[in-house]
């Protein structure tokens, strides 16, 4: 049985709760977790490198304003009932808009599509919620055990429908975001973690290579891992120009990388793998390496090398077996134009394959 009769705004307690706690949790979860990265950027370009977002205390005064918000907002509105979920709409509407940052990264912080979006959709929201105010008044009302349970389920939905609207009008470019990622660590020096950012990840921008390169540089590590990560094709720089402008990273912050005797040698001898120019490599590493003890990387193109001239510089007999079964597996999926995913899984991270199957 339903009686229409005149609702009273403390019946809807329950619901008013929960709409707090799940908005609470999700902006919180949202800008802690997820969009960190894009709010360093954006607070990285407006405030010109002065200041820096922290993750914790950023999420929380977030969260906190735009809650403060919602109050304000339904104070005016006055939405208890079916409709209070959408006093929650302008605070998401903000949220979207400040985690919606432009991937140019050479172009600054740009509001873009908002300048017109968002007063649309403020002034749309006046006009539901004057609709909505008319409407309240005569909405029926349960005399069941628990009044407010369709209301809750009505405002639990139409939650996640706003919610759905934050991720859908937020920056989700994946790359963008590792990027930004890998830069803050760079800036912290945490070498080790700039390679485990989305080292599952099989896409990689010309930044991100740099990084990569830059911090195993460091670590020691290049010539053992830099063929584990996706690598750009040959024709993109290694060494980010003096004048690049990272997201977050000081301009040239990545540029004097080739001012050290030993990493500058370290990066020609990848360059010249990343151009295929085994001979040049062979050449430079024999010099570098007298006693023919190679990183991996070097090792496998030395094998390039043994087989292409007939020499005799690597007697690893463990990589010299796997070279023979790649070269197997290659020519034959060459021969039968087959595409290289299935002998990627087994040998993508060698330099053998970024050197019959190019970038990957």
């Amino acid at each position: 049985m339903e009686n229409r009769r005149q609702i009273s705004p403390t019946i809807y307690t329950p619901v008013h709760l929960a709409c707090a706690v799940i908005f609470v949790v999700f902006s919180f979860v949202y800008v802690y977790y997820y969009q960190c990265d894009i709010l360093t950027y954006t607070q990285s370009v407006l405030s010109e490198g002065k200041t820096h977002f922290n993750r914790f205390i950023g999420a929380l005064l977030i969260t906190v304003v735009l809650y403060l918000m919602q109050r304000g907002v339904n104070t005016m509105a006055q939405l208890h009932a079916r409709a209070h979920a959408l006093s929650y709409f302008p605070s998401m509407l903000i949220l979207a808009f400040i985690t919606d940052a432009t991937t140019d990264i050479d172009g600054g912080y740009v509001i873009g599509h908002w300048s017109w979006v968002l007063p649309l959709c403020l002034c749309l929201f006046v006009g539901v919620v004057w609709a909505c105010r008319q409407i309240q008044p005569y909405e029926t009302v349960s005399t069941g055990i628990l009044p407010f349970m369709r209301p809750l389920w009505i405002n639990v939905w139409t939650m996640v429908a706003l919610m759905l609207m934050v991720g859908a009008c937020s920056n989700s470019n994946a790359l963008f975001h590792y990027q930004l990622r890998m830069e803050s660590q760079m800036v912290k020096g945490k070498y080790g973690k700039v390679l485990n950012t989305g080292s599952d990840y099989r896409s990689a921008n010309t930044e991100m290579m740099q990084m990569r390169a830059l911090a195993m540089a460091v670590r020691g590590e290049l010539g053992d891992l830099f063929f584990h990560y996706p690598v750009m094709n040959s024709n993109m720089t290694l060494v980010s120009d003096e004048r690049h402008r990272t997201a977050i990273m000081p301009v040239g912050a990545m540029a004097n990388v080739t001012r050290h005797d030993s990493l500058a040698v370290e990066y020609t001898l990848i360059e010249n793998l990343r151009q295929r120019e085994i001979e040049q490599f062979a050449k430079t590493a024999l010099h570098k390496y007298p006693d023919s003890i190679f990183p991996v990387h070097y090792k496998e193109a030395m094998v390039i090398y043994d087989d292409r001239y007939e020499k005799a510089v690597v007697t690893d007999t463990a990589l010299m077996l796997r070279y023979r079964d790649y070269k197997y597996a290659a020519e034959k999926i060459k021969k039968e134009k087959k595409s290289p995913k299935l002998l990627r899984k087994y040998f993508g991270d060698s330099y053998w394959f970024y050197y019959d199957f190019g970038p990957h």
